[in-house]
């Protein structure tokens, strides 16, 4: 819903909601009131258009999750970020920079970097 608030809708995404009340005497300061013959089918027009633009948004979204869902292997990738870790025993990029980030919650605490590969060598035999 999000990416639709700025193309179609024109405002930030947390400004926006399904149905935006647009009332005519409701202007900014300094701003004239507009007709109603003017302001009404001007709104008709704006809602319809709208709201074909949330559907097409939709239809699109839609296709995309079906092909998804009906792919051969949905589950068979894996992003960067979600693959296991290489290293036996966990990630050893804390371990490795303990001392350079002092005050770290969970982190070892070693002196330094060499006292970090001392106690990983021991932790391993």
């Amino acid at each position: 819903m999000f990416s639709g608030a700025v193309p179609i809708e024109g405002v930030h995404p947390l400004q926006f909601g399904f149905v935006r009340k647009k009332i005519r005497t409701q202007r900014r300061h300094g701003m004239g009131i507009v007709n109603p013959i003017l302001f009404y089918p001007w709104r008709i027009y704006d809602a319809v258009f709208v709201t074909g633009q949330w559907a097409i948004k939709a239809l699109r979204y839609r296709r995309i999750l079906k092909r998804v869902v009906s792919s051969s292997a949905p589950y068979a990738w894996f992003d960067q970020a979600m693959q296991p870790s290489s290293v036996e025993g966990g990630d050893h990029l804390i371990d490795a920079f303990a001392d350079k980030i002092p005050k770290t919650h969970g982190a070892p605490v070693y002196g330094t970097a060499q006292e970090a590969d001392v106690a990983r060598t021991i932790a391993a035999s």
